[in-house]
Protein backbone atom coordinates (compact mmCIF):
# COMPACT_ATOMS: atom_id res chain seq x y z
CA UNK A 1 0.00 0.00 0.00
CA UNK A 2 1.41 3.26 -0.83
CA UNK A 3 0.86 6.55 0.85
CA UNK A 4 -1.75 8.99 -0.65
CA UNK A 5 -0.29 12.14 -2.32
CA UNK A 6 0.09 15.21 -0.32
CA UNK A 7 -2.33 17.56 -0.05
CA UNK A 8 -2.21 20.75 -2.67
CA UNK A 9 0.61 23.25 -1.62
CA UNK A 10 2.09 20.56 0.37
CA UNK A 11 5.68 18.93 -0.11
CA UNK A 12 6.13 14.87 0.04
CA UNK A 13 8.71 13.67 2.31
CA UNK A 14 12.01 13.63 1.27
CA UNK A 15 12.52 9.61 1.71
CA UNK A 16 12.17 7.58 -0.90
CA UNK A 17 9.06 6.11 -1.69
CA UNK A 18 7.31 8.02 0.87
CA UNK A 19 4.63 10.16 -0.49
CA UNK A 20 3.34 11.75 3.25
CA UNK A 21 3.02 15.41 3.35
CA UNK A 22 6.25 17.00 5.14
CA UNK A 23 5.89 18.21 8.53
CA UNK A 24 9.47 19.29 9.34
CA UNK A 25 12.97 19.48 7.69
CA UNK A 26 11.68 17.71 4.76
CA UNK A 27 10.03 14.46 6.14
CA UNK A 28 6.59 13.34 6.72
CA UNK A 29 5.57 12.94 11.13
CA UNK A 30 6.86 9.54 11.21
CA UNK A 31 10.60 9.94 9.23
CA UNK A 32 10.47 13.13 11.29
CA UNK A 33 10.16 11.80 14.93
CA UNK A 34 12.49 9.01 14.05
CA UNK A 35 14.98 10.95 13.59
CA UNK A 36 14.11 13.06 17.07
CA UNK A 37 13.89 9.38 19.08
CA UNK A 38 16.90 7.85 17.20
CA UNK A 39 18.94 10.33 15.39
CA UNK A 40 17.87 8.65 12.09
CA UNK A 41 14.69 9.09 9.90
CA UNK A 42 15.14 5.56 8.48
CA UNK A 43 15.67 3.31 12.06
CA UNK A 44 13.00 1.58 13.08
CA UNK A 45 12.51 0.47 16.16
CA UNK A 46 12.73 -3.17 16.62
CA UNK A 47 15.52 -5.74 14.78
CA UNK A 48 13.67 -8.93 14.72
CA UNK A 49 15.19 -12.33 13.55
CA UNK A 50 18.99 -12.49 14.20
CA UNK A 51 19.62 -11.92 18.02
CA UNK A 52 22.95 -10.75 17.28
CA UNK A 53 21.48 -8.09 14.97
CA UNK A 54 19.00 -7.03 17.73
CA UNK A 55 21.72 -6.64 20.34
CA UNK A 56 23.70 -4.65 17.96
CA UNK A 57 21.04 -2.43 16.84
CA UNK A 58 21.16 -1.11 20.21
CA UNK A 59 24.89 -0.21 20.65
CA UNK A 60 26.92 2.87 20.52
CA UNK A 61 30.80 2.17 19.79
CA UNK A 62 32.33 4.66 22.46
CA UNK A 63 36.01 5.64 20.69
CA UNK A 64 37.08 3.93 24.33
CA UNK A 65 35.85 0.74 23.29
CA UNK A 66 32.98 0.22 25.07
CA UNK A 67 29.84 -0.67 23.40
CA UNK A 68 27.51 1.64 25.31
CA UNK A 69 23.60 0.57 25.47
CA UNK A 70 20.99 2.61 23.84
CA UNK A 71 18.41 0.34 24.61
CA UNK A 72 16.20 0.33 27.75
CA UNK A 73 17.92 0.61 30.99
CA UNK A 74 17.05 -0.67 34.31
CA UNK A 75 16.83 2.03 37.29
CA UNK A 76 20.71 0.29 38.24
CA UNK A 77 21.78 1.97 34.52
CA UNK A 78 22.42 -1.83 33.49
CA UNK A 79 20.60 -2.43 29.64
CA UNK A 80 18.09 -4.84 29.33
CA UNK A 81 16.82 -6.58 26.35
CA UNK A 82 13.82 -9.43 25.65
CA UNK A 83 16.12 -12.36 24.97
CA UNK A 84 14.25 -16.30 24.84
CA UNK A 85 10.78 -15.29 26.20
CA UNK A 86 11.72 -12.91 29.08
CA UNK A 87 13.69 -9.84 30.17
CA UNK A 88 17.88 -10.46 30.61
CA UNK A 89 20.96 -7.87 31.33
CA UNK A 90 21.72 -6.41 28.33
CA UNK A 91 25.16 -7.12 28.82
CA UNK A 92 24.64 -10.95 29.69
CA UNK A 93 23.02 -11.47 26.62
CA UNK A 94 26.02 -10.22 24.35
CA UNK A 95 28.02 -12.20 26.74
CA UNK A 96 26.14 -15.23 25.58
CA UNK A 97 25.62 -14.55 22.35
CA UNK A 98 29.11 -13.55 21.40
CA UNK A 99 31.78 -15.13 23.65
CA UNK A 100 29.98 -18.02 25.36
CA UNK A 101 27.60 -19.42 28.04
CA UNK A 102 27.96 -18.25 31.32
CA UNK A 103 29.01 -20.72 34.12
CA UNK A 104 26.84 -21.15 37.10
CA UNK A 105 27.81 -19.56 40.55
CA UNK A 106 29.49 -16.94 38.62
CA UNK A 107 29.16 -13.21 36.77
CA UNK A 108 29.90 -10.63 34.62
CA UNK A 109 32.57 -8.16 35.44
CA UNK A 110 33.02 -5.09 33.57
CA UNK A 111 36.83 -4.84 32.95
CA UNK A 112 36.01 -1.18 32.21
CA UNK A 113 33.62 0.01 35.23
CA UNK A 114 30.85 1.00 32.77
CA UNK A 115 27.89 -0.45 33.22
CA UNK A 116 26.05 0.29 30.14
CA UNK A 117 28.84 -1.41 28.06
CA UNK A 118 28.02 -4.78 26.67
CA UNK A 119 31.07 -5.19 24.69
CA UNK A 120 32.24 -9.02 25.41
CA UNK A 121 35.93 -7.74 25.39
CA UNK A 122 34.62 -5.91 28.65
CA UNK A 123 33.64 -8.47 30.19
CA UNK A 124 34.78 -11.53 32.72
CA UNK A 125 33.46 -14.13 34.19
CA UNK A 126 34.28 -13.95 38.36
CA UNK A 127 33.12 -15.13 41.46
CA UNK A 128 30.68 -12.05 43.55
CA UNK A 129 33.46 -11.92 45.46
CA UNK A 130 35.48 -10.96 43.02
CA UNK A 131 33.48 -8.50 41.11
CA UNK A 132 33.23 -6.81 44.57
CA UNK A 133 36.37 -6.51 45.38
CA UNK A 134 37.11 -4.92 41.86
CA UNK A 135 34.48 -2.31 42.33
CA UNK A 136 35.86 -1.38 45.82
CA UNK A 137 39.28 -1.20 44.14
CA UNK A 138 38.35 0.89 41.43
CA UNK A 139 36.42 3.43 43.82
CA UNK A 140 39.54 3.70 45.71
CA UNK A 141 42.02 4.72 42.74
CA UNK A 142 39.24 6.65 40.76
CA UNK A 143 39.92 10.44 41.47
CA UNK A 144 35.79 11.53 41.64
CA UNK A 145 35.16 8.05 43.45
CA UNK A 146 32.56 7.04 40.76
CA UNK A 147 34.67 3.83 40.24
CA UNK A 148 35.62 4.35 36.58
CA UNK A 149 39.23 4.25 35.97
CA UNK A 150 39.57 2.08 32.86
CA UNK A 151 40.81 -1.45 32.83
CA UNK A 152 42.21 -2.83 36.13
CA UNK A 153 45.45 -4.84 36.24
Amino acid sequence: MTAPDPPAGKTACSVDGCARPTVGRGWCRMHYQRWRKRGDPLKVRQVHGDDIARLMSHVRVDPSGCWIWTGSLRDSGYGQMGWRGRVCSAHRVSYALLKGPLLDGLELDHLCRVISCVNPAHLEQVTHRVNVVRGWRARELSPSGSGVVGSLP
